[in-house]
């Protein structure tokens, strides 16, 4: 019965989450994020593992009121990452970048910059509408472009709002 919680979450996670790695001080911190209307699901989505908070979303016009659960505690992403992985299918690329970038601890700025970049070219496949997009990772993009240039050689990103690929 554990396994179908799992699959249920990893299922929410692939349609209508986000697994985002954002820089924090000197470092990067990792998030789990699932947006939806539905109450009641997002509400389960706080009982199956115990980790994160449920608050509404933003305000949008026309729109029905959402439902944001969220967890940015990194034992928390760790432990829900590795319990659904096996269950995960739109994300899994994204699930294997973090859950690498966490089996060993202590990586060096360099190589957390190098996931960071691998994470946010994963994230481009369709152009994103977040909040952050314009602000503070869009910048931190741009930094590690200047710093790192043959990281963006693929073309994917080329600086500015996201590019469909």
């Amino acid at each position: 019965h554990e396994q179908k919680r799992y699959a249920y979450f990893a299922a929410l996670l692939d349609g209508e989450g986000t697994i985002g790695m954002r820089p924090q001080g000197r470092g990067y911190i990792f998030r789990l994020r699932v947006e939806m209307a539905d109450h009641g699901m997002m509400s389960r989505t706080t009982c199956i593992f115990g980790y994160g908070s449920l608050r509404p979303g933003p305000n949008r016009e026309n729109r029905l009121p959402t439902w944001v659960w969220q967890t940015a505690s990194q034992e928390a992403v760790r432990d829900i990452l590795m319990r659904i992985h096996p269950h995960v299918h739109a994300k899994r690329s994204q699930v294997d970048l973090v859950l690498d970038c966490f089996c060993r601890p202590n990586r060096s700025q360099r190589e957390m910059d190098r996931y960071f970049v691998e994470l946010w070219k994963l994230k481009l496949k369709k152009p994103k509408s977040s909040r952050n997009q314009y602000g503070e990772c869009t910048l931190h993009i741009d930094k590690l472009r200047r710093r790192y240039p043959r990281w963006f050689d693929d073309g994917r990103y080329q600086g500015g709002p996201a590019k469909v690929a």
